[in-house]
């Protein structure tokens, strides 16, 4: 119960922090906030040592990702989230780092490209596992404190059914993104 009361105090404090960013900027570190639903679709997926069914299954996930810009095109962040695969009633609780590229400076509309990866808390009913993500995106105008995100992507995803026997869902999806970005 405590890793989805943390993650839903991030997501719900995740405007109040990005508000200390002007005394953090003139010492080189500019702090970014985003808060995403993803909704996806599975291309492949399979349970282990079985055929894989293609185009089967769906699901999304709400995360949010805080972080620091490097080199001001660059941002490294750490994201929570709480994943529900609605065809196999799985539910995940990723903890995931993110690599982000913009090609135009922070605070300016543009593309970007995402890297994340990262582990599934098993807690419960939540299963443990791991996710790999690839994704486009693009940022535009909202007002002076956040800004608008939308992408697509790629991810690999597997939920442990059994540590046992190592028993596991895996999944291949893409889908689409949207959300706010603080900064």
């Amino acid at each position: 119960m405590k890793p989805i009361l943390f993650s839903l105090f991030l997501l719900l404090n995740s405007g109040l922090i990005f508000s200390q960013q002007d005394n953090n900027e003139s010492k080189g570190i500019t702090y970014t906030n985003s808060n995403n639903l993803e909704i996806f679709i599975n291309s492949e997926s399979t349970f282990s040592g079985q055929i894989t069914v293609h185009n089967s299954g769906y699901g999304f996930e709400l995360n949010s990702f805080h972080g620091i810009y490097i080199f001001r095109t660059l941002a490294l962040s750490l994201g929570v989230g709480i994943v529900f695969s609605g065809d196999k009633a799985y539910k995940a609780l990723p903890i995931v780092a993110q690599l982000t590229w913009y090609l135009n400076d922070y605070r300016y509309d543009g593309p970007f490209i995402l890297l994340n990866t990262g582990r599934n808390l098993n807690v419960g009913k939540f299963r443990g596992g791991g996710s790999a993500k690839l994704g486009l995106g693009y940022v535009y105008e909202g007002d002076n404190d956040f800004r608008y995100v939308i992408g697509v992507f790629v991810k690999g995803k597997e939920y442990i059914i059994n540590n046992q026997t190592n028993f596991k869902y895996q999944t291949l999806s893409t889908g689409l993104s949207l959300g706010i970005q603080f900064n």
